[in-house]
């Protein structure tokens, strides 16, 4: 089975999925014309699609399933983001602090985990990798970093996202990790994330800045090679489960993560869905552009 996400969010994965409470401030008037729009799009989808899209101006909303519990996959890496942040700024970590690497913290044969042991690398550069290629042992070294997966958790607790958490390499999550994997979020809760990000409502300013810009940083040379047009600053974090190709954040606080099987009976639903809230997005909401 197959789900899907798009947000300022819609899901696409593949899980059991739980209901969760609603994140604080979800209030919003629904904006009914595109609601119905991606229900349309969604019609004959095979899988549970989550969705929750917000203009930050008009506080126009769509919520569909938006606070059911879905796999974060690589979207984990923003709850670790913040963790690492937080730790910056408490004066923990330094942005700019020399990292050791060791053979023992090798996960897979991405970029860090490529490197050879004892080699220096800068934590910053660790963070561009973990958000720009989405680096799994860079990751998972930025996790232990922040303290591990319970600090990362408690943080989450604290501000209020009852159900994101990060669960691969944390005590008393294996239940959890077997259904979800890595991480699990709503799309209500990571857009409200996100927008905590953008709006400077968790870290100072200036951390937050550093942060949108390291999130605005996710490429995909593939899909930029067969869509140019979409080559464009973006915030927000996308993912992939299975080896799909993972469609990128747009720079309005929109972004598309699904998951997809092998042959691929997603794509023609993503594309379908993808256009019309796209679209009316630009037309209607007048989505906000403030540049970076």
């Amino acid at each position: 089975m197959n789900k899907i996400i798009l947000s300022l969010i819609i899901w696409v994965l593949c899980t059991e999925v739980l209901p969760a409470q609603p994140f604080p401030g979800s209030t919003g008037r629904t904006d009914k014309v595109l609601t119905q729009k991606i229900q349309n799009a969604l019609m004959g989808f095979r899988g549970q699609a989550g969705v929750y899209v917000r203009n930050l101006r008009t506080n126009h909303t769509v919520e569909i399933n938006a606070d059911t519990i879905f796999p974060t996959a690589s979207m984990v890496k923003i709850p670790i983001l913040c963790g690492v942040f937080d730790k910056l700024e408490r004066g923990e970590l330094r942005y700019d602090q020399m990292l050791t690497y060791r053979d023992s913290l090798h996960y897979d044969d991405g970029i860090v985990g490529s490197l050879r042991d004892s080699a220096q690398i800068p934590l910053s550069y660790v963070l561009v990798l973990m958000e720009t290629f989405s680096d799994n042992t860079g990751s998972l070294w930025l996790q232990a970093l922040a303290g591990g997966g319970s600090t990362i958790n408690a943080w989450l607790q604290a501000h209020g996202y009852d159900q994101t958490r990060v669960n691969s390499r944390t005590p008393g999550r294996v239940e959890a990790q077997k259904t979800y994997g890595w991480g699990q979020t709503t799309p209500l809760e990571m857009a409200g994330l996100l927008t905590s990000i953008y709006e400077d409502k968790v870290f100072s300013p200036a951390a937050s800045e550093r942060m949108y810009r390291l999130l605005g940083r996710t490429i995909t040379v593939p899909d930029s090679a067969r869509n140019p047009g979409d080559c464009q600053k973006r915030g927000g974090r996308s993912s992939q489960i299975g080896g799909s190709p993972r469609p990128r954040p747009a720079r309005r606080l929109y972004f598309l993560h699904y998951h997809q099987k092998p042959n691929r009976p997603a794509m023609a639903t993503r594309q379908r869905r993808k256009r019309p809230a796209a679209h009316h997005l630009a037309t209607h909401l007048d989505p906000l552009r403030t540049k970076i």
